[in-house]
């Protein structure tokens, strides 16, 4: 995605989730970054602050993980939200999750709410299942439940045609966007360094475009690059700009011993602004053509 902000100046300025393409006349125009996560779907720190603002009536549950979350290390955070007199029973795939990870409980100033707090909690590969009980003093008890998925491997690899550019006028430059997954279609985890390769005539372009170096040497595009896998599995290459449409076969090297995973990508050639280039000065060529005329046999 693209967007354009009005500033108040004409330098070039860093946007937090944004990638700068270019500022003129107090305008940016800016590429929002694949792993960006927008202000408003991020998760809350759940901390003293957030605790004391909420009201006696919030419910009692877990407050992280959310349910289908993709964590970047094999080992999480939980919250949970309690009332006061309340036990909290925790438990990851079917196991009681140790004491040694909990931290101490944060406890309301405002009202009779508490939150309950673990680190370090260890996942395994694919989908975990976290139970959460809250008994109260009657013994009632309020059950939740929340799945994590993991995956550290891919065994599918995708085009997402519909956020990709899959066109070029010989000038622009391809984004190929894929979707890596692994067992059950679990997306692969964030932050996942990956290599791919692409046949020819077409190349990477060079990580953070075709920057010119202090000794006038330039970055040159290559046939394979490494890639770093943002949300929900999603992984972004830009090619260089060809001159005619023709198919893209990328590969991206599984474990040894595995047969590489293999996508295609048609890029097609958008239109291009042609020059018309000939003779400028009739007269002036027709004398120039007339001057070097030889008679046969001169």
């Amino acid at each position: 995605e693209e967007m354009r902000v009005s500033v108040n100046t004409d330098n070039w300025l860093r946007i937090i989730g944004c990638k700068v393409l270019h500022c003129r006349d107090g305008v940016v125009k800016a590429r929002v970054d694949d792993g960006f996560i927008p202000a408003a779907a991020r998760i809350p720190d759940f901390d003293q602050a957030w605790l004391d603002l909420q009201p006696a009536t919030t419910p009692q549950g877990v407050l992280s993980p959310r349910d289908g979350h993709l964590p970047e290390r094999s080992s999480i955070q939980i919250r949970v939200l309690r009332k006061d007199a309340h036990r909290v029973s925790l438990r990851l795939n079917g196991e009681l999750v140790p004491s040694v990870h909990r931290e101490k409980s944060l406890s309301s100033a405002t009202s009779n709410l508490n939150v309950d707090r673990w680190i370090g909690v260890g996942i395994k590969e694919g989908r975990n299942v976290l139970v959460v009980e809250i008994t109260a003093p009657d013994g009632t008890v309020v059950r939740d439940e929340r799945e994590v998925l993991y995956a550290t491997s891919f065994d599918k690899v995708e085009i997402v045609a519909e956020s990709s550019r899959l066109e070029t006028d010989g000038r622009s430059t391809p984004l190929v966007k894929v979707r890596m997954t692994g067992k059950d279609g679990i997306p692969l985890r964030p932050g996942t360094k990956v290599t791919a390769s692409v046949n020819s005539p077409f190349t990477f372009e060079p990580e953070g475009g075709r920057r010119r170096a202090m000794e006038g040497t330039e970055k040159a595009p290559s046939g394979t690059t490494s890639i770093t896998v943002g949300q929900d599995g999603i992984a972004s290459m830009i090619l260089s700009p060809v001159l005619y449409p023709d198919t893209a076969v990328l590969t991206f090297p599984r474990r040894s011993g595995e047969e590489p995973a293999i996508v295609e990508a048609y890029i097609s050639a958008a239109e291009r602004p042609w020059v018309l280039v000939g003779i400028a000065e009739g007269s002036y060529a027709e004398g120039q053509i007339a001057r070097h005329m030889r008679r046969p046999g001169d």
